[in-house]
């Protein structure tokens, strides 16, 4: 049953971001070298203008990479709002990353 409500939770969570990512609108075209003419650059432009994603540091976004969950912990947190972190443990979560609180 806990794991049911953390599934409904994470869905729920998603639907929320989604439906406020597609209420904003594109900006400039040139935000990311990768994105140019693929199917979600409005999307992805629309997060960038709104600060819930930074792409990496070369200049891209590699939109058709996997999202790792780190990144989707990122996206979570930003988008709600969220601050601090848990007192919880992953064993494949390095210190000193940039998702490390995050995720933790």
């Amino acid at each position: 049953m806990r794991k049911m409500n953390k599934a409904l939770a994470l869905m729920v969570v998603v639907a929320m971001l989604l439906t406020q990512v597609f209420a904003l609108t594109a900006f400039g075209a040139d935000t990311f070298n990768d994105i140019s003419g693929h199917w979600a650059q409005n999307v992805i432009e629309a997060w960038a203008k709104s600060g819930v994603v930074n792409g990496y540091e070369d200049g891209s976004f590699k939109p058709d990479n996997n999202i790792s969950r780190a990144e989707f912990a990122k996206l979570i947190t930003t988008v709600k709002g969220v601050t601090g972190s848990q007192a919880v443990s992953f064993t494949d979560v390095e210190n000193g990353k940039w998702y490390t609180d995050t995720v933790k």
